[in-house]
């Protein structure tokens, strides 16, 4: 059990969790980590995390306290392998590589981009206590560390961006507005929270909220 700090969004931000991983599996020969995600997102996040681990297990990161390193710098006690499924954004495939990676004693897992994925896949990581850090998934509800205490976030909840756009709106003095949005689970929860920050600014007035049966994927 370990707690790590908040990082920007994105793949590459495992940079930054992966040696504290490393000194939590303290004895652990091989640290087996799974990304599971979709190129529907971006292709950097596809090759990010490969490019993360190639540069842990090289050793061009700032040393871990009590690891032993070769003289070329490249770790000698730890090695991270790297194991790359895609989901294709659908929850079932997600549901199915993450308790594939369970099964076969994973340390952990990355995934799963989309927040409408991520939010079972999540549920399934808890039961098989399966750590899971996600990179780009901003459900409010992944917050929830009863439901969620084996998932790591490294990007902002909906909830600061929602702030955002409401400061938005009365920086520009809009007073009444209306909320479009997908029906996934990423586009609920920033449509909730907006909703909650116009009950709190009086000066704003929500007329409606349309949902589209259409998956965010597909735009």
């Amino acid at each position: 059990s370990f707690e790590l700090p908040s990082a920007p969004g994105g793949a590459h931000s495992v940079m930054r969790v992966l040696p504290s991983m490393l000194v939590s599996a303290a004895g652990t020969t091989i640290l087996k980590l799974g990304y599971c995600g979709t190129k529907f997102l971006s292709w950097t996040y596809c090759i990010s995390p490969e490019l993360a681990v190639r540069t842990i297990n090289e050793g061009q990161v700032k040393r871990l306290e009590g690891a032993e390193y070769s003289e070329n710098g490249t770790l000698m006690d730890f090695q991270i392998e790297l194991v790359q499924r895609e989901h294709n954004a659908d929850k079932a495939d997600g549901l199915m590589i993450i308790s594939d990676f369970a099964r076969d004693g994973f340390n952990a897992v990355l995934g799963c981009g989309y927040s409408s994925v991520t939010v079972d896949a999540a549920t399934y990581g808890r039961a098989s206590e399966t750590v899971m850090i996600g990179y780009s998934a901003t459900s409010p509800r992944l917050s929830n560390k009863e439901l969620y205490s084996y998932f790591l976030r490294l990007c902002t909840p909906d909830s600061a961006q929602a702030t955002v756009i409401t400061d938005v709106m009365q920086a520009n003095d809009w007073h009444q507005f209306v909320f479009l949005s997908t029906s996934d689970a990423y586009a609920q929860g920033l449509a909730d929270y907006v909703a909650k920050l116009e009950t709190e600014r009086t000066e704003l007035q929500l007329k409606g909220t349309y949902q589209s049966v259409e998956f965010a994927a597909d735009f």
